[in-house]
């Protein structure tokens, strides 16, 4: 068996990555995350949460940064009323009645989880142990069992432009993000 020159892959790879449009990097950057172990409060292709791999996702996606919680993506940025057909899209899952989630009492109504929308009827689910590819219908299954309901919105550029920053800067922001993204902070 002979061995790949990995070099070579990176650099091809890089080149389709760059040459692709926002919605094919939100994409290929979501797909990363697939078999990458749940790590809370994390947002690195070794370990992320749910929150964290739609963070990095959009980071590498549209070349702006911003590390939010799935409430606060669900409340602020994506706010496209269904998906975005041609956009960016996730789903998000609202707790139908008061859960407890890491020693926190949250209210009913309240964002739980989010997943990143890869193709029609398909997302990237990041929650334990690992991040997999999963059928939406099959998702809403799941997660309806648990008392959940799930809605599916899409980024609204203007508002991500106005929230988020260039990932120049990602360093002030989170030291563990910033090594997946080339170019000096500003």
């Amino acid at each position: 068996m002979s061995a790949l020159n990995w070099h070579k892959l990176a650099e091809t790879g890089k080149k389709r990555f760059e040459q692709s449009d926002e919605k094919e990097r939100w994409e290929a950057a979501l797909l990363g995350f697939v078999g990458t172990p749940y790590r809370w409060g994390s947002e690195v292709p070794e370990g992320a949460d749910c929150s964290g791999a739609v963070c990095f996702a959009l980071a590498a996606a549209t070349g702006l940064a911003r590390r939010m919680t799935a409430e606060s993506l669900y409340r602020t940025v994506f706010t496209v009323q269904g998906p975005a057909i041609r956009g960016i899209s996730a789903l998000f899952f609202i707790s139908r009645k008061e859960k407890h989630e890491g020693g926190i009492l949250k209210p009913a109504g309240g964002i739980h989880h989010v997943a990143g929308i890869v193709a029609e009827g398909i997302a990237v689910n990041m929650s334990e142990p690992e991040g997999r590819l999963r059928e939406i219908s099959d998702l809403k299954r799941v997660y309806d069992r648990y008392g959940y309901d799930m809605v599916a919105r899409g980024l609204s550029r203007r508002a991500w432009e106005r929230f988020a920053y260039p990932v120049q800067l990602a360093k002030e922001f989170d030291p563990e993000f910033y090594p997946y993204f080339e170019g000096e902070p500003a």
